[in-house]
């Protein structure tokens, strides 16, 4: 058995393969394959995705950090409007200098907006159907950090962590739903 082990991960196997498990007296491999699913930036779509200059995408969380890269790269590949939402005070012009050249023909538009707050969201829907073109998508990046041992954790800081990510998602769903994305 354990000459066939090592013939197996062995360059004399015609599948060399590297990674091999027991379990339960079963043989189980690892096998890689192309994944249709591709990181934006990654480099591996560069050149392929394009947007149509008519087209606006909402960036929730959009002014720093995962959703502030995700604008930028919406932005180079030729959106027409990019609404970046974020719970700080953020104007367009400071949200503006951050984009990468040729920037000029895309509208950048930061709006102060607590996803996870209706409130918020009924201010912020109406806005979109007054001000903003009709929306082709939207990004949710929306989050913050407060992690530590589990048994550190308090009730107040899952909180931090939950209300961005699930009340947010939950009340972009609620509010955007009759949006034709």
């Amino acid at each position: 058995q354990v000459e066939a082990f090592l013939f197996e991960i062995g360059e004399e196997s015609n599948e060399n393969e590297g990674d091999i498990s027991f379990v339960r007296k079963m043989r189980y491999v690892s096998r890689l394959r192309t994944s249709a699913c591709v990181v934006p930036g990654s480099g591996a779509l560069e050149g392929e995705v394009k947007f149509s200059g008519s087209s606006s995408y909402m960036i929730v969380g959009g002014f720093r950090g995962i959703g502030l890269e995700a604008c930028k790269w919406v932005v180079k590949r030729g959106v027409g409007c990019v609404v970046c939402t974020g719970r700080s005070e953020v104007s367009s012009f400071d949200l503006i200098k951050q984009m990468p050249v040729g920037y000029e023909d895309t509208h950048v538009i930061a709006y102060r907006c607590d996803v996870s707050k209706k409130e918020d969201m009924v201010e912020f829907v109406d806005y979109l159907k007054r001000e903003v073109p009709p929306l082709d998508g939207i990004i949710q990046s929306a989050g913050l950090l407060d992690d530590g041992v589990i048994l550190n954790q308090t009730f107040d800081k899952f909180l931090t962590v939950f209300d961005p990510k699930v009340k947010g998602s939950w009340n972009l769903h609620y509010f955007l739903v009759s949006f034709p994305l």
